[in-house]
């Protein structure tokens, strides 16, 4: 008798597991647990997202600070080696606005947790090797060209977070809105920067041209 009980529970047992009796197979069906599923991918997509947004965020900080550190110092290399007198004045005007801005951006960056670049990385550092070996004219016209350049690839980056409005020669820029208190942070930042930039790459490339005709301290107007 006791061996015909055990046999009884034994076939119970597996006809309950065959019908779904441990619960697993009904679970796979239920429309709940289908419903949960979907709703943990749709969380960790969120977050993929804001880790992603976060990311962006704190490289074009990193970006702008780095940016910002390279023309204080081709800023002091021009104020000191450049043959021209103009490009000596704005090298130094480099040195004042670009120590402002990034001293405004670092306090941002402070409050975001974003760690500041302490040292400038090999391109920028490669490019202030190279211009510390040239001398006179050669000096300005590289250091110039290297100005016009960053200063369009900087006027770039801060529009990303602009509103424009306005033609080309006189635009109007105001934060692009965000829910993002950070990024409105940031935005900020890049309107009250923007017009400083603007008026070094129309200076940088007023002298680019200059320098390309060739005139003097003696014979430009």
């Amino acid at each position: 008798m006791k061996s015909f009980g055990l046999l009884s529970v034994a076939f119970a047992a597996a006809l309950a597991v065959a019908c779904g009796g441990d619960g697993r197979d009904a679970d796979v069906n239920n429309p709940a647990n289908d419903n949960a599923a979907v709703g943990t991918a749709g969380s960790d997509t969120a977050a993929s997202a804001n880790r992603a947004g976060s990311a962006r965020m704190n490289s074009w900080v990193e970006d702008r600070l780095m940016g910002g550190m390279a023309e204080v110092k081709l800023g002091e290399l021009a104020s000191t080696k450049a043959q021209n007198a103009h490009v000596k004045a704005f090298g130094r005007t480099m040195v004042q606005d670009h120590t402002k801005a990034g001293e405004e951006l670092k306090q941002i960056a402070s409050q975001l947790n974003i760690q500041p670049p302490v040292q400038l990385d090999d391109d920028h550092r490669d490019k202030v090797e190279r211009l510390s070996k040239l001398q006179g004219a050669e000096f300005d016209r590289e250091y110039i060209n290297m100005m016009v350049d960053d200063h369009e690839k900087t006027l770039n980056a801060l529009e990303d977070r602009l509103e424009k409005q306005g033609d080309d020669e006189n635009p109007r820029y105001t934060p692009k809105t965000s829910d993002d208190p950070s990024e409105s942070r940031l935005n900020r930042w890049a309107a009250q920067t923007v017009p400083t930039v603007r008026q070094h790459l129309q200076k940088a490339r007023q002298l680019d041209e200059k320098l390309g005709r060739g005139l003097t301290n003696d014979n430009e107007r």
